[in-house]
């Protein structure tokens, strides 16, 4: 198991919070670890973000459906609270040129930003296993089944989605 710690400034607490030897601290961003780590076994990735979904979990999302193997999990938590009325304007500097076009402040009342945040992780996955594909024969072709995408709110909207290849 690994657990990877972009606050380094922590390390002494987040050393001391690991339960079992088995589990390997890496410290650094999830942009900087996942792409040097091997995937050649079955995983359970869980990108358990604090902060709201931005453009470095797009790349990490990308940098894990291009490389798991089939029968790896892929959970994603991240907050999809933005204060109302700067629901837009947050979400665009986050998501930069992923944002959706199509959408207006209204369109994110309520749950909605969890919503659209899944549409983007859903085209982001599917898109990157169209070009994974392109190079595989057709029974090596990886798909993705969801398995659950829920919502609570513990102080912040959150939003929890899971898949396995």
């Amino acid at each position: 198991m690994i657990s990877v710690e972009h606050d380094i400034d922590n390390e002494e607490r987040f050393r001391f919070n690991v339960p079992f030897n088995c589990i390997e601290w890496i410290p650094g961003t999830s942009n900087e670890v996942l792409p040097d780590l091997d995937w050649e076994e079955e995983s359970i990735v869980w990108l358990d973000y604090d902060d709201s979904f931005n453009k470095d979990m797009i790349q990490d999302i990308k940098t894990l459906s291009a490389n798991l193997i089939s029968g790896s999990m892929l959970i994603i938590s991240c907050n999809v609270h933005y204060k109302h009325g700067e629901r837009i304007n947050s979400m665009k500097r986050n998501l930069e040129d992923k944002m959706p076009e199509h959408l207006r402040e209204e369109d994110l009342d309520g749950w909605n930003v969890a919503k659209e945040t899944r549409n983007i992780i859903l085209a982001e996955i599917k898109d990157t296993l169209l070009e994974r594909n392109a190079l595989n024969e057709d029974l090596e072709k990886i798909e993705f089944k969801q398995l659950f995408n829920f919502c609570y709110k513990d102080g912040a909207k959150m939003h929890v989605w899971g898949v396995i290849l």
